[in-house]
């Protein structure tokens, strides 16, 4: 089942809740009416939208603006977990195989700095150290650790690629579009969820997205967290 779906399904969508909603060059944002934000990244063409009555999960702009509602409603409530990147909590060199969807830079070059090489794949970007989107499948079966960008909801990817990772693989779902809740380990069962959360009222970081800026810029209004399937909420 689609996440989004499920999502749609158990905790719905009001769209009086939402305040603002703009789509940036590499994220969109949604603030919700009590001022908490949500962010998703995204590769769609930057444009002005309305705020739908009603969802449709066929539609790019609506996955977008879900993700961002249910990253607003949801993740304020692991306010309570310490600042964390799950690159700490894991040991890397317990994995034989690393599978990385997105292309995430800065952990790649840990990584590498580490001398641990792991298989990457975004199809939205070219560059020499991608392997080509047709392997995919083939490596994910052989993965024991999987890091998986959250975008994988907003473009409707997240499905296919869940399909063919090994059921022992950890994976590890990351990104400040993370949505930060206990089923969705429905989705990732043997996984960690790693997510951001913003306090609310930020002017500074609608601003930020609105502008087009990515993560590197924004990421000092979040707070970044790990999610474990036995974490609990305060």
């Amino acid at each position: 089942m689609d996440p989004l779906a499920y999502y749609l399904e158990t905790i719905g969508y009001e769209s009086k809740r939402v305040n603002q909603f703009f789509i940036g060059e590499k994220y969109a944002i949604a603030e919700l009416s009590d001022g908490y934000c949500g962010v998703c990244g995204h590769t769609i063409d930057v444009l002005p939208v309305n705020i739908p009555s009603a969802l449709n999960l066929n539609e790019n702009t609506h996955r977008l603006l879900y993700v961002c509602y249910l990253n607003a409603l949801l993740n304020r409530r692991y306010s309570h977990l310490p600042t964390s990147s799950f690159v700490e909590q894991l040991n890397a060199y317990s994995f034989k195989q690393i599978v990385m969807i997105g292309y995430f830079k800065p952990l790649l070059k840990r990584y590498q700095e580490w001398g641990i090489k792991p298989i990457v794949f975004d199809h939205n970007k070219n560059d020499k150290a991608l392997t080509p989107m047709a392997e995919q499948a083939c490596w994910l079966k052989k993965a024991d650790l999987v890091i998986m960008s959250a975008t994988t909801l907003a473009n409707n990817t997240f499905n296919q690629i869940i399909s063919n990772i090994n059921t022992d693989a950890t994976v590890a779902f990351t990104g400040p579009s993370s949505i930060l809740h206990r089923d969705f380990f429905k989705f990732i069962p043997n996984g960690i969820i790693s997510g951001m959360l913003f306090e609310p009222d930020n002017q500074e970081l609608i601003d930020c997205i609105k502008n087009g800026h990515g993560t590197q810029y924004f990421k000092r209004f979040g707070k970044k967290v790990d999610l474990y399937y036995n974490e609990r909420v305060e």
